[in-house]
């Protein structure tokens, strides 16, 4: 008998809501890295959805991997087609190892620079 571990999570950024299934790249979309949802931001600063450990982190700043501290990995990706600036209007608050507390930053981002140089935010 295996016993389910629930995982509460808060939003990483203020913002609208979108389904996965709507997010304009079809990696996202058709669910290829699992289950989630897309936030339009209305903010210039992401943050641990919860309590656990940086795991990975993207050169250019675009993306975080979080380990829970239930378990479950978590991808946090700002934007599409970011990873083609560079790290450019990015900043990367965090480095692998490090442990977080939910709300917690993970970086900061230039919201004009991001939607000038990105297919999305």
């Amino acid at each position: 008998m295996t016993t389910a571990t629930r995982l509460t999570l808060q939003a990483p950024i203020d913002g609208v809501v979108i389904p996965l299934a709507e997010v304009p790249d079809p990696v996202f979309a058709e669910g290829t890295l699992g289950e989630g949802i897309a936030l339009d931001p209305l903010g210039e600063c992401l943050y641990a959805p919860c309590d656990g450990e940086v795991v990975q982190c993207a050169r250019t700043g675009h993306a975080v991997t979080l380990r829970s501290n239930a378990g479950p990995e978590l991808l946090l990706h700002l934007g599409l087609d970011t990873v083609n600036l560079g790290g450019e209007g990015i900043e990367l608050l965090v480095a692998v190892g490090d442990r977080l507390r939910a709300g917690d930053p993970l970086c900061r981002f230039d919201a004009d620079r991001l939607a000038r140089g990105a297919s999305a935010l």
